[in-house]
């Protein structure tokens, strides 16, 4: 498996999680008790890494992974305005900025396949 794929695999397994296990994830980041709205941010935030990984396994090239990778910049940023804005949330933004911004860095130092079309003879 190579590094973009093993990255994808894992972005995926990190989305189930907060998808599926959404109280304890929360309580792993450190953020104030998972209520409806926390509940339905983890869960949104955890769909857009799973559709992330997907994009990125069925068509695994430069272009796709590098706007993932602008994705986890912009998602990043906005945790660092959260922690700085809201003090309740500020380990649970700041965490998740670390995650956003070392997922944009991995993919921006992976090398991507090169995809070989195929011609019909």
């Amino acid at each position: 498996m190579n590094s973009v794929r093993l990255h994808a695999v894992a972005r995926a397994a990190y989305g189930i999680a907060l998808v599926g296990c959404t109280s304890q994830a929360v309580r792993v980041f450190h953020a104030p008790p998972a209520d409806k709205w926390t509940t339905a941010v983890t869960r949104a935030l955890g769909v857009r890494h799973i559709s992330q990984a997907a994009v990125t396994l069925v068509v695994p090239t430069r272009k796709v992974v590098l706007a993932g990778a602008f994705v986890d910049v912009l998602h990043g940023a906005s945790d660092v305005l959260v922690a700085a804005a809201k003090p309740r949330w500020r380990r649970a933004a700041a965490t998740d900025a670390v995650v956003a911004f070392s997922s944009a860095g991995t993919a921006m130092l992976q090398r991507t396949p090169v995809l070989q079309r195929t011609t019909a003879h």
